[in-house]
Parts: structure tokens; sequence; C-alpha cells
């Protein structure tokens, strides 16, 4: 007897359910599933095909990635090394090097790229230009970080920008804890950034439960 093919993974399911959400209302076809135990984070890249079924990517396989250096939060706020639980959409991809093969928009990091992290700005969480309008006291300067920020992702994370509420949140390179974005190896986000289809409208699921992390589990894939 053949076993019987399940639309979505248990374990995504799971996630999904725990933020009140359901599989067959989604209005987009590729998520990676951000898994946190502790200090232990597993990424996954989902895909649902044209019959439905969601099912794992091989091509990127599961990554151990990281996230703030303070965990997961609820409630983010500016400055607090959490990074926010919940879903987003991604957006356009940047980064210090030349473009790499992706079919996400992409943005070329220039001296004078910034991120403006100034909560009393009127550009507060949107990418700036050197000065432009600048009526901020405080930003990050994307040249500053090569290889953290060699190719990222924005997450669309508080994008109606409430002050105070957290900035600058993306997927970018790195092998350590973050200030509040997701991060994962270079070949492994080059990986990812190959995979994502703007067509698809690709998401992210950052779970603010713990997994446990074992062959019995990811069996269920």
């Amino acid at each position: 007897m053949s076993k019987k093919r399940c639309a979505i993974p248990p374990i995504l399911a799971e996630a999904l359910s725990c933020e009140g959400l359901h599989a067959e209302k989604l209005d987009f076809s590729q998520l990676l599933h951000v898994a946190v135990q502790k200090s232990d984070v597993k990424i996954t890249c989902y895909q649902r095909d044209a019959m439905g079924f969601w099912a794992p990517n091989e091509d990127t396989g599961n990554i151990h990635g990281f996230v703030g250096i303070h965990g997961l939060s609820t409630v983010k706020r500016e400055g607090d090394g959490c990074t926010p639980v919940g879903l987003y959409r991604l957006g356009f991809a940047f980064g210090n090097k030349p473009k790499a093969d992706t079919l996400m928009p992409y943005r070329p990091v220039t001296v004078n790229s910034c991120w403006v992290d100034d909560p009393h700005s009127a550009h507060y969480n949107t990418w700036a230009e050197g000065g432009e309008n600048g009526d901020w006291v405080s930003a990050e300067q994307l040249a500053d970080y090569p290889e953290e920020y060699a190719f990222a992702v924005t997450i669309g994370y508080n994008m109606r920008r409430i002050p105070k509420c957290g900035s600058a949140i993306f997927m970018h390179c790195g092998h350590q804890p973050t200030a509040g974005c997701v991060a994962m190896p270079k070949n492994n986000l080059l990986a990812v950034l190959k995979w994502l289809d703007p067509g698809k409208m690709p998401s992210i699921l950052i779970a603010k439960y713990p997994f446990i992390y074992c062959q019995a589990r990811y069996s269920l894939l």
C-alpha cells in the first residue's frame, strides 16, 4: 500500500497553526521556516507545487542559521537584540558584492548606502543614500559590513514603520548570533537566493516556540 501524501509536512503545519495560520489560506508558494530551540536555529525552504502540496526544497536542504543574540521576541523593540516572531514577506535582495544568481530584485550597496534606524526620522526603517533629505541622527552604513552584507534580503518587518518597534531586519550572511536579523553561511544564502522566485511571493516564518530536532521528527517530512 502506498503512503498517503500529506498536503503539508506536519512540522510546518504545526508551526503555522501556532501563528493562527492555515496552509490552504496562504497566498504565497515559497516559505522559509525558521525554527529555534535555544541557540540552535534550523532553516528549511518549502515550496508549494501546482497541486497544492508543500515540500522541502532539496537543493537548499536544512540550514543551520542564527537569530538575534537575545533570541526571539513577540514585542520587538529597537536595539533589543531580538529577532521578531511572525510571518513576513521577503523583499528585495542587496549586497556589497555584484548581483548573485537570483530572480529577486537586487540593489547594490554604495559607499553612501544606509538603513535608517532613528525612530524620530521620517525615513525610519528605510534605505537611504548618503544624506538625502537627512533628518536622522542614526543609520546603519551598509558598506561597513562587507561580509555580513555581501548578500542579503530584506524581511518585511515593521513595514508601517512604527517608531521604536525595530528596523533593518534582514536575512544575511553570518556565522554567529545577530543584532536581530536572520543569518546563515554565505554558501547557504547563495543557494536560497538562487531558489527564490518573486513570482511565488516568498515569505519567512520565524517560529515562536522550540522544536525538538531529531531524525524521527524530520522523517515526518
